[in-house]
């Protein structure tokens, strides 16, 4: 049975020139990528963008792997777990950060695989959400007519 589990998924776009550091235990290679989500403004009736920053480390033969074949602004698949760090600088200050440490990645098309324009498309439908319903209120009595 499986206990817990820590794994994220993520496709967006590499911000900037993927940084490898090698040391003499092994390698680094830390990213920066922006994934992207559209809503509908209900006020306005406009579609906005939301961008969401990720900070992505990969380790080791992935490190290099990454280094030599990810580009800036180029889209991509990276799968991994979740990560948070937390420190006091020298000057007491407080810091927190979120990585994701990933263990694969894909080079996916050059364009956004969701954009506004075909956000309602048959690969990605825009299902409506149903409205919820008010629970109802019950009282003990009620317990005596469940079925187990």
């Amino acid at each position: 049975m499986l206990s817990s589990l820590n794994k994220v998924s993520l496709i967006g776009r590499v911000t900037k020139k993927p940084e490898l550091q090698l040391f003499e235990t092994g390698s680094v290679c830390k990213i920066t990528m922006v994934t992207l989500d559209y809503f509908t403004d209900k006020k306005t009736g406009q579609k906005k963008e939301i961008n969401d920053w990720h900070s992505i480390v990969f380790w080791g033969d992935t490190a290099k792997t990454a280094h030599q074949n990810i580009l800036e602004n180029q889209w991509i698949y990276v799968e991994g777990k979740l990560k948070h760090r937390k420190w006091t600088a020298k000057d007491g200050t407080f810091h927190s950060s979120a990585e994701i440490f990933a263990n694969e990645f894909l080079i996916v098309p050059k364009t956004s695989p969701i954009s506004p324009e075909n956000q309602n498309s048959q690969i990605y439908p825009e299902t409506p959400q149903p409205t919820p319903k008010p629970l109802q209120e019950f009282n003990d009595t009620d317990l005596d007519e469940l079925p187990f």
